[in-house]
């Protein structure tokens, strides 16, 4: 699967080219690409939950702040118009589908679905791409790890870990049910800001330790990946489809990325190939 981080790298080279593109209109961009990276870099590294126990003890479920931007300015109607292609835009900035699509801006033709558009295809490689096609390639696997996830929890052994979890937590002074995000969950309510107090990392340095203990990442790990690896097998066609693609965009994304000049922690993570096989067990 994909990581974070890939993810991240198409989305800041989406953004450099349609700031490319937007020039050639003579607009400039409300909002520069942003080139910090805030998040995990790989998809299992909190996919079952926090396990790094000195993280936990430093940030408690936080992840380290990221640096500010400033905060992301609203798009301008003459933006909206360039950039999706369409006059009117829902109160995301996202385009409204019962939008009409505009032909030109100030007498210069707009790209098919916009700059947004030109930008996929220039990531795909092919100049007849369309947004829907775009999504539609890698919709399939993002689906397979969304679907596997919670699969392979029903597991009767990931059950298990997760009941030993809980009893672990509870000779820590805290009372959960069988679930490992219970903990973090407790929190969400109370947190008002990106700094956890000692009772949170408490709470974290506990809940990791515990998850350690009950080896529940593990265990779930092997069957999620034994999940993935039979509807691959049984998908081959769909599986092939979606690895060709995701190659080709990362390769296209890392060749943005270096003529701008942007580097880690994007560029060094995606240059050269990618793993795209299911995790074996």
């Amino acid at each position: 699967m994909r990581s974070h981080l890939d993810l991240a790298a198409e989305d800041l080279a989406v953004n450099v080219l349609v700031g490319e593109c937007l020039k050639r209109f003579g607009l400039e961009p409300a909002n520069k690409p942003n080139t910090s990276f805030f998040g995990p870099t790989s998809l299992l590294e909190r996919r079952y939950g926090l396990l790094d126990q000195k993280r936990a003890a430093d940030y408690g479920y936080w992840m380290p702040a990221p640096a500010t931007d400033g905060g992301q300015k609203e798009i301008s109607a003459d933006e909206t118009i360039v950039t999706y292609g369409v006059v009117d835009a829902d109160d995301s900035g996202s385009p409204d589908d019962s939008s009409s699509a505009p032909a030109s801006f100030k007498g210069k033709p707009i790209p098919e679905e916009g700059c947004i558009g030109e930008a996929q295809r220039t990531l795909s490689g092919d100049e007849n791409m369309t947004s829907a096609v775009y999504g539609e390639h890698i919709a399939w696997a993002n689906d397979l790890q969304v679907k596997s996830f919670f699969e392979s929890r029903s597991e009767p052994k990931v059950h298990a870990a997760e009941a030993k979890w809980s009893s672990c937590m509870k000779d820590h002074g805290y009372s959960f049910p069988a679930d490992v995000f219970a903990a973090v969950n407790s929190l969400e309510k109370a947190r008002e800001r990106p700094r956890a107090g000692s009772a949170e990392t408490e709470l974290a340095v506990a809940d990791t330790g515990c998850r350690r203990t009950s080896d529940v990442a593990a265990l779930w790990y092997e069957a999620d990946a034994r999940y993935q690896a039979a509807e691959t097998a049984r998908n081959a066609a769909k599986w092939a489809d979606s690895t060709r693609f995701a190659r080709t965009v990362r390769s296209n994304v890392a060749s943005v990325l270096e003529k701008h000049r942007i580097g880690a922690p994007f560029l060094p993570a995606i240059r050269g190939d990618m793993d795209w096989s299911p995790p074996s067990s």
